[in-house]
């Protein structure tokens, strides 16, 4: 099954069993069970709407408005849908369970909208700051997974753009930030496809991290490579049409031990340290000397099918800037 699918699903399922509880508390005996099962269904109805906002609507008409939207009139459109969303769960929901007609004005009308503004408020400042610090990073401070440092296991993707310097002295700072912008919302979105976390940007750079758990992790950083590449050409029209340029970029992955923790004091954040950040930046770098978009360690290549359109080519050995070690290399090139 699809994960996201299958996130949304298991979300629907929770969401339907607190609002039965939540019913059950309802203090009228007599309809018991219906309480249970009217709070189910409001659940039930909440969560979908939610789902079909954050998985439909939001992606394919909202994502590239709300990027350039402050996070006030972001934070202020999504509380609004959230609001709505529930207040017509909760009108419509329990008149049908109670074969009624649906009254909007009635005595409980404020307490309904509070709660509902409320929830959506808070619901939608969690979103909108784990976008802001990204919502692994923003899990890892609240349990303090990192506040004691850990090795573990990460592929590190690093991602610079071609002709950045000649194009920001072309066209200017404004110009060339509405065209990195662009750039790094498209990429960062297909980095989310592939479950993938930006660690951060670096003036025209993007890194991103996936902890490993298995050969498919592997293989979802190596698909978010080629995805990455891939999207920026068939997006080219779109951009030249918009910015009057074709973006590019560089890509490098690599993975093995990384030190994770906690750095940081008014300001915290998750800190990876290890030579897999150095080696694959390294790559990234190789890239222009080789005339290559896309290199890879051989121990990503060894533990990932190549990507679907694309083929591999085994470099050997090389010296990168940097590094005392030579280090086994190979390039993705679209067939």
């Amino acid at each position: 099954m699809n994960p996201r699918l299958r996130a949304s699903l298991t979300l629907v399922v929770i969401s339907a069993v607190c609002g039965g509880l939540f019913g059950l508390t309802v203090d009228s005996p007599e309809t018991f069970w219906l309480n249970g099962a009217t709070g189910a269904g409001v659940g039930v109805m909440v969560s979908s709407q939610l789902m079909l906002f954050e998985y439909y609507l939001e992606p394919t008409y909202l994502e590239r408005p709300f990027s350039t939207w402050p996070f006030a009139a972001v934070l202020g459109t999504r509380t609004g849908f959230y609001t709505a969303a529930s207040l017509l769960a909760l009108w419509l929901i329990p008149s049908i369970a109670a074969g009624q007609p649906i009254r909007i004005l009635h005595d409980d009308l404020w307490r309904q909208l509070s709660f509902s503004i409320g929830f959506a408020f808070a619901v939608n400042l969690v979103i909108e700051f784990a976008r802001l610090i990204g919502p692994r990073t923003l899990l890892n401070v609240i349990t303090g997974r990192y506040y004691r440092p850990l090795t573990e296991e990460r592929a590190v993707l690093f991602l610079d753009m071609v002709g950045s310097t000649r194009l920001a002295e072309a066209v200017g700072p404004a110009r060339f930030h509405a065209v990195l912008n662009a750039v790094f919302v498209r990429l960062g979105a297909v980095i989310s496809a592939h479950h993938g976390e930006i660690y951060r940007y670096v003036g025209d750079e993007i890194i991103a991290t996936w902890p490993v758990r298995d050969a498919t992790t592997v293989a979802q950083a190596l698909s978010a490579a080629t995805g990455c590449l891939a999207a920026l050409e068939a997006e080219g029209p779109r951009f030249e049409r918009e910015h009057g340029v074709r973006p590019r970029v560089r890509a490098g992955l690599h993975l093995g031990p990384l030190l994770t923790g906690e750095v940081g004091g008014f300001k915290k954040e998750i800190a990876f340290l290890g030579d897999v950040m150095n080696t694959a930046a390294r790559l990234q770098e190789a890239c222009r000397d080789l005339g290559k978009d896309l290199l890879v360690s051989r121990v990503v290549v060894d533990q990932a099918p190549v990507p679907p359109g694309w083929r591999i080519e085994l470099l050997g050995k090389r010296r990168l800037r940097g590094r005392a070690e030579p280090v086994d290399l190979a390039a993705l090139t679209r067939l």
